[in-house]
C-alpha cells in the first residue's frame, strides 16, 4: 500500500494537534515511521508540522538537482525529479526545524481553555 504526504499529515493531525494541514499529493517511502515522527514532534504546532512536511517533501528533489546546471534541470522530466519522501528526508527536516511553542505556552493555553472555553 502506498502512503502519501497527505496520509502522514492526516496521521500527524490525529495524533498531535487537531489542526488541519493540507499538502499536495506526494508518495511516502515505506521506511517512514509515522508513529515515531508523531512521538518526536509532540508539542509541535500545526505550522511546525507543516514546515517539517514541506521541507521533507522537497529533499528528494534537492538531491536530484544537486550539482546540475540550470539547463540540465530544465531538461529533466518530472519522473527524473521524483523521489518518494523517505525517513531520511524527515530526519533532515527535523534537524533544521524545531518546535516554536514552549511547554509553558501550551500549559497557559490549556488553562485558558478550561477557564474560558473556546471561541
Amino acid at each position: 500500500m502506498e502512503i502519501s504526504i497527505v496520509s502522514v499529515v492526516s496521521q500527524f493531525h490525529r495524533v498531535l494537534t487537531g489542526k488541519r494541514l493540507v499538502f499536495f499529493f506526494q508518495q511516502i517511502a515505506k521506511d517512514v515511521d509515522v508513529e515515531d515522527l508523531a512521538r518526536r514532534t509532540e508539542g509541535y504546532s500545526g505550522d511546525d508540522l507543516t514546515n517539517i512536511c514541506r521541507d521533507a517533501s522537497m529533499n528528494g528533489m534537492r538531491r536530484k538537482i544537486a550539482g546540475k546546471t540550470p539547463d540540465e534541470i530544465k531538461n529533466m522530466t518530472k519522473d527524473e525529479m521524483y523521489d518518494p519522501v523517505a525517513m531520511r528526508d524527515f530526519e533532515e527536516a527535523l534537524s533544521k526545524i524545531s518546535r516554536s511553542v514552549s511547554t509553558s505556552d501550551i500549559d497557559r493555553h490549556e488553562k485558558w481553555l478550561q477557564e474560558f472555553g473556546s471561541a
